[in-house]
């Protein structure tokens, strides 16, 4: 029907370019698997640029090789700040499912979705590697592999307003069945992440875009 259409889809015009600013609040774990979870709060630049097939934001930079608003096939190349060392690749493709107007709120975006994370052995192994000699009768030498690398879900809540914009999200990860599942690093199978984020707008372009958001 037409308002499932509109549930799955919620296009609109945006400024092809934002500069501004914003503050997070987040609890994540130090890595995937980890035990300790800590809390953060940043302040970040934040741009923002849109075009029919590329799109750089607080995500990365990301084409679109074909237009959905259902599916999504990021892939990402890791490596430390400062360094250009190579991390490896990480691919994570996804499903989504979004909301517009949640509860008869007027601008409040929900949105949901998740799949499998891949990874190289490169990435896997910078986590959940250890090495001979680094290795204790507690935490004996381990081997990482390339590949299945878990699942994750996202949920996330947000509303813009002309110069603010408002979200929150959750994402819970679940590392049963994953390549490196068995390493001793991997102290737990599931984590939870979650934030608050506000972001301020400082300047944009007059020239819009029509784009999902």
């Amino acid at each position: 029907t037409d308002g499932q259409a509109r549930s799955f889809s919620h296009r609109h015009s945006l400024p092809v370019w934002e500069v501004g600013a914003g503050l997070s609040g987040i609890t994540l774990p130090d890595y995937r698997g980890a035990a300790r979870q800590r809390q953060y709060l940043l302040p970040f630049p934040m741009f923002v640029y849109r075009s029919p097939h590329l799109r750089v934001d607080r995500s990365g930079i990301r084409a679109d090789l074909w237009d959905s608003d259902r599916v999504e096939l990021p892939l990402r190349y890791a490596m430390p700040l400062g360094r250009l060392q190579n991390r490896g690749w990480v691919f994570s493709p996804s499903l989504g499912w979004r909301v517009s107007d949640v509860g008869g709120f007027s601008g409040w975006q929900f949105g949901l979705w998740g799949g499998p994370v891949f990874a190289t052995r490169a990435y896997h192994r910078y986590y959940y590697e250890i090495d001979p000699q680094h290795a204790r009768t507690w935490r004996p030498a381990y081997a990482a592999k390339g590949g299945y690398g878990g699942l994750e879900l996202t949920a996330a809540l947000n509303k813009r307003y002309p110069q603010t914009w408002v979200a929150g999200f959750v994402r819970a990860t679940h590392l049963g069945g994953a390549a490196f599942a068995d390493s001793p690093l991997v102290e737990r199978r599931t984590n939870v992440s979650a934030g608050i984020v506000v972001g301020w707008l400082f300047a944009r372009s007059n020239e819009e875009v029509r784009q999902t958001d």
